[in-house]
């Protein structure tokens, strides 16, 4: 057993006239009562609430209430980290892990095979025991005892899975009042969200934008109150939790189901809220199962998308964007989908949109339009300077073999060195910070744009 006890800083307080030593003897001697085991009555707690952030760490509320004496006991899921564990009103508290979840990834898996015939490394025999990353087995030439590193598990040929180290439970005994609420919270791996966006776009009247919340569940089976958290926040996994581990070996890794549960039914509409710099979408009430994926629609509604043609001159292709203007609360980071008649036409990912702001959605090439970039130059002499110096000659090529006229907006990038006063400009561009020319430049079905601009270095 691994034990983790929590002296509240309360009673140091109450006992702050002890000195170190009665401290200690304190600690030890009630660690030593919740290890031995002295009655405690064991409190039954569920999950009210369950808060899900960005990071895939959720703050997991429980409640109950306490029976007759002082000391108590619960079991807490094995996904906790378990140094965020708060118990209100608890003085004490001491977290005890279960052996086997101590135990390395290649004792797990072996400490299944005690009995069976196997081979380890070099040697093949039954299974007799495994301890502190040492094998035993017996063989046709006597009892072999070797040193177990992982590279010998993918030798041992067919195993079972290793134990399921997340139905696993912490025992967490406390001292408290009797007859007393319990109100339990932790953070916890095991739970995630992500925002997913569809956008069915049309030529002509309002398009459809739609928001949903994908809630992914590996932690068990849910009944409470489910609140997710959209924005840049701060949270720090550090606790120790075996739940949050990969196999690096590669034999074992649990993922939560990806696809959409076909039980989509409970719960009311989500409530969106602000809180602080955040957005809050309460979904209420609802029932998830354990590794569930659940869809949740958090809104839908009309929007006008602006359809763009940008060409960056870095690259030689035009992107055909859409661009949405937010009316509404913040849109989260997520993934978007674009739609055309009922088809797929890209998907792109959008950063966090706040009201008032545009999103801008890539959604692929436009292949028709033909974009170019030349730059010539000439040794220019200019006496007056007493120096050579160099001219240059832009040119923007943009070939539009659409049947319709379409309006590409550019963004060109110059050279911070320009001579001042040399730089000239058609009325198409203008001069943006950063040392770009920026412009919207209109095309007619099959005919070539060219713009030209000179500057001296």
């Amino acid at each position: 057993m691994k034990l983790i006890y929590i002296i509240s800083a309360d009673i140091l307080h109450e006992k702050n006239k002890m000195d170190s030593k009665s401290i200690m003897a304190l600690a030890c001697v009630s660690a030593l009562v919740f290890v031995m085991g002295v009655s405690a009555s064991e409190v039954e707690t569920k999950v009210g609430e369950v808060i899900v952030y960005p990071q895939s760490v959720s703050l997991i509320k429980e409640t109950g209430t306490t029976g007759t004496g002082t000391q108590f006991l619960t079991k807490v899921n094995g996904n906790a980290y378990i140094d965020s564990l708060r118990i209100v009103g608890a003085s004490e508290i001491s977290i005890m892990t279960p052996e086997w979840m101590s135990q390395s990834i290649s004792e797990q898996i072996l400490s299944q095979l005690i009995g069976e015939q196997v081979t380890v490394g070099n040697n093949s025999g039954t299974l007799k025991w495994t301890k502190s990353s040492w094998v035993g087995l017996l063989s046709p030439v006597g009892f072999i005892s070797m040193p177990l590193s992982s590279d010998d598990i993918t030798s041992i040929g067919e195993i079972a899975e290793p134990k399921n180290y997340k139905d696993a439970k912490y025992d967490v005994n406390w001292l408290g009042s009797a007859n007393s609420p319990v109100a339990m919270s932790y953070l916890s791996s095991g739970l995630s969200w992500e925002p997913i966006y569809f956008l069915d776009a049309t030529e002509t009247g309002a398009s459809r934008f739609e928001f949903w919340a994908e809630v992914d569940n590996t932690l068990e089976d849910l009944d409470a109150t489910i609140k997710l958290v959209g924005g840049e926040i701060n949270v720090y996994n550090t606790g120790s939790n075996r739940a949050s581990m990969d196999y690096d070996d590669g034999m074992y890794y649990a993922e939560a189901a990806m696809a959409p549960s076909p039980k989509m039914g409970g719960g009311s509409a989500p409530t969106v809220s602000t809180s602080g710099e955040y957005e809050v979408y309460d979904l209420g009430k609802r029932a998830l199962l354990k590794d569930e994926s659940r869809l949740v629609s958090i809104f839908a509604g009309a929007v006008n998308p602006v359809r763009e043609y940008v060409w960056d001159t870095y690259s030689s292709d035009v992107e055909r964007n859409y661009k949405i203007e937010n009316t509404g609360r913040a849109w989260p980071a997520g993934t978007v989908k674009v739609y055309e008649n009922g088809m797929l036409m890209g998907e792109d990912s959008i950063s966090w949109t706040a009201k008032g702001a545009d999103a801008d959605i890539v959604i692929g090439n436009a292949p028709d339009i033909v974009v170019e970039k030349k730059t010539d130059s000439s040794n220019v002499n200019k006496r007056d300077l007493g120096s050579d110096d160099y001219g240059y000659k832009v040119t923007l090529s943009i070939e539009n073999n659409k049947a319709q006229s379409v309006i590409v907006s550019v963004t060109d990038h110059i050279p911070s060195y320009i001579m001042e006063g040399t730089l000239t400009i058609p009325a198409e561009l203008e001069q943006a910070p950063g040392n770009e020319l920026v412009g919207n430049v209109t095309v007619g079905s099959g005919q070539t744009k060219e713009i030209v601009y000179t500057y001296m270095t």
